[in-house]
């Protein structure tokens, strides 16, 4: 049973840290894909 709890905390972790890399990976790209489109906006004559 001790055994058995340790390896479901560590699945979870490693599940945890996986999905907040993705989301912090999200939010750079989401930022980067934001200073790109305003330097398009900036750059296009109006």
């Amino acid at each position: 049973m001790g055994i058995f709890s340790a390896q479901v905390s560590r699945q979870d972790a490693r599940y945890s840290f996986r999905t907040y890399a993705s989301r912090t990976q999200n939010r750079a790209i989401a930022t980067l894909t934001r200073a790109q489109a305003e330097r398009k906006i900036e750059r296009s004559p109006r």
